[in-house]
């Protein structure tokens, strides 16, 4: 989530068929069936939420490793979903949350939710690729670039003083 800024629901959805040698096809996102349990959905949150994510080294890498660990824990050709809980049922916001939590009350540090990977990556693409925020909102699923803009990117202190560090102002 931290690599693409894809919500929990999304990854929770990816099946080994979402994947190729270049993209990530988001086409589907974990939902509620009328009895209420949880299912991979026919379609993800919005008709505009179907995307293709570029996969850079990191991100294969990352797959690959699943993938593995997969073959390991369910064997050859696996063919559910990716990203599994802790329990092996589908990846919920909830147990990833849990997760988190217990992760950081070990580490002694302040606690935060898995939607706070996405807010991380999008603060860090915008903070390396100012220029690209168009193609920021485009991963997001943004309709409204003012969304991606005002809500999902913060600006880092250490930035703040670095720019006000470089700017030049010119008088005559």
């Amino acid at each position: 989530m931290i690599h693409t800024g894809m919500r929990v629901g999304e990854v929770g959805a990816l099946y080994p068929t979402d994947i190729d040698s270049e993209f990530i096809h988001v086409r589907r996102s974990i939902t509620r069936d009328a009895s209420g349990a949880y299912r991979v959905g026919e379609d993800t949150k919005t008709y505009s939420g179907k995307r293709d994510i570029p996969l850079n080294s990191e991100l294969k890498a990352i797959l690959k490793q699943q993938r593995e660990l997969n073959n390991m824990v369910f064997g050859l050709g696996w063919t559910g979903t990716l990203f599994k809980s802790a329990e092996g049922d589908l990846l919920r916001e909830y147990s990833v949350n849990r997760e988190i939590k217990r992760i950081c009350t070990k580490a002694n540090i302040d606690r935060f939710t898995c939607h706070g990977f996405r807010v991380t990556f999008a603060t860090r693409f915008i903070e390396q690729r100012p220029q690209d925020y168009k193609i920021l909102s485009e991963i997001l699923v943004h309709k409204d670039i003012a969304i991606t803009l005002n809500l999902y990117t913060r600006v880092m202190k250490e930035n703040k003083i670095n720019a006000m560090n470089d700017l030049i102002i010119k008088t005559s």
